[in-house]
């Protein structure tokens, strides 16, 4: 490797230069100008229709099914993500697409007069672990949103740092 960089070097001059060529020279060498790992790409299936009107779900699950979609409706929406973050918009969208309407269509499809027998295996009710599910799919959201918001913050934070080193210190809010 030597001997190629100090080649590239001695014919090219530039270091910049010379460091680009080498890169290429790599690349076509390991067959090809792609990248190894390509980013994620965004989700863009469009959301499964859920109907949230259907008498069979209570109103309580009805009502976290809505807090979670419109949560997720709302994350999606903003198209400033990196592609770190596109990886957990990808389980948003996953999430949304596949795992709550899964949920709720398998609740659902129990007969009314088949429930009671989920609640002597389980000593729960039906409708009592889709609300538990339901809750514990909320606080998923709300844990990626969060870690969202902490990016935007930790940029938000380095930003005020460097003007304060760059600028002089104005009193730092994170001290």
């Amino acid at each position: 490797m030597r001997y190629v960089a100090r080649h590239v070097i001695n014919n090219f001059g530039n270091c910049e230069f010379a460091a680009s060529k080498m890169i290429d020279w790599i690349r076509k060498l390991m067959g090809g100008n792609q990248l190894a790992v390509s980013p994620p790409q965004p989700v863009v299936a469009a959301p499964t229709p859920i109907d949230l009107d259907d008498e069979r779900l209570p109103k309580a699950a009805r009502e976290l099914a809505e807090a979670i979609l419109a949560r997720i409706a709302t994350l999606l929406d903003d198209s400033s993500h990196s592609p770190f973050e596109q990886v957990m918009l990808n389980e948003l969208a996953v999430m949304r697409n596949e795992h709550l309407p899964k949920l709720l269509r398998s609740y659902k499809s129990i007969p009314t007069e088949h429930r009671k027998e989920i609640f002597k295996k389980s000593g729960r009710s039906a409708s009592y672990l889709l609300e538990e599910s339901l809750r514990k799919m909320l606080l998923q959201v709300e844990a990626i949103s969060r870690d969202l918001a902490q990016n935007d913050i930790d940029a938000f934070k380095n930003n005020t740092e460097f003007v304060s080193r760059r600028y002089g210190r104005v009193g730092d809010p994170f001290d």
